[in-house]
């Protein structure tokens, strides 16, 4: 009798320890895949407000994950579309380029950014101005490469 209490015991905990990890996963937003970016050869923004686009390859000696640096900390899934116009679009390991590589393409607006059709908005921790500072920051990365391409 004992060795029944016993085993129901342990099974009882395995099934609620299952239950528990299925939970917690769940609750765990994915990430974005920075990889997609670590290993780019080049890539091209393109400003909705610009006629120019900017192409920057790594022999020009610039690392194409600096725009994104820790932004997978911030950003999370969503099941909702990517809505409205992009403001910047980038295409890392353009085909036209790199024929060879794996295309991606990256398109970031006022709520969120949508890599390769997955769309992504600020986490929990982030405030509604988090996609303003993402702006900001590919402003300036596209001016900074528009001069330098001069």
């Amino acid at each position: 009798m004992k060795k029944k209490i016993v085993l129901i015991g342990i099974g009882a905990i395995v099934v609620i320890g299952c239950i528990a990890f299925a939970l917690l996963q769940r609750q765990s937003p994915k990430k974005m895949d920075e990889s997609l970016f670590y290993d780019a050869l080049c890539y091209k923004i393109e400003s909705a407000q610009k006629e120019e686009d900017v192409f920057v390859t790594r022999a020009d000696g610039f690392s194409t994950i600096d725009i994104f640096a820790s932004i997978s900390n911030n950003l999370v899934v969503t099941d909702d579309p990517f809505e409205g116009d992009w403001i910047y679009k980038i295409t890392f390991n353009g085909n036209d380029y790199c024929g060879s590589c794996e295309e991606v393409i990256v398109l970031v607006n006022e709520t969120s950014m949508s890599v390769n059709g997955e769309n992504f908005v600020p986490n929990d921790e982030q405030d509604a101005d988090y996609m303003d500072y993402i702006l900001e920051r590919l402003l300036i990365q596209y001016d900074y490469y528009y001069e330098y391409s001069e």
